[in-house]
């Protein structure tokens, strides 16, 4: 049994020379590794495409408000928050 050296999971090694546990912290020690180069072309990238970075960011913001709505829908119902009555002249149809 050996560690796996960036998460400290005590795995079986399929190899001898095998030093993670999977393929989710092999590449998150090449990214700590690499952090720098990954980032300036991501910066050169999105120089380079304006526009399909404010797509992305589009897309990605409105991943999350759905998931901040849905989250506070939830947290409604268990009683964490009251939500305030609508005016029935406010609605329009």
């Amino acid at each position: 049994m050996k560690n796996c050296k960036i998460c400290n999971k005590e795995f079986e090694p399929i190899i001898q020379k095998q030093i993670y546990c999977c393929g989710k912290c092999s590449r998150k020690n090449y990214y700590l590794t690499h952090k720098e180069i990954i980032n300036s072309k991501a910066r050169e990238w999105d120089k380079k495409n304006p526009e399909k970075k404010k797509e992305c960011t589009k897309r990605a913001f409105a991943k999350f408000l759905e998931f901040k709505r849905k989250r506070f829908n939830e947290l409604c119902l268990a009683g964490y928050y009251r939500r305030k009555k609508a005016k029935e002249d406010a609605r329009v149809i």
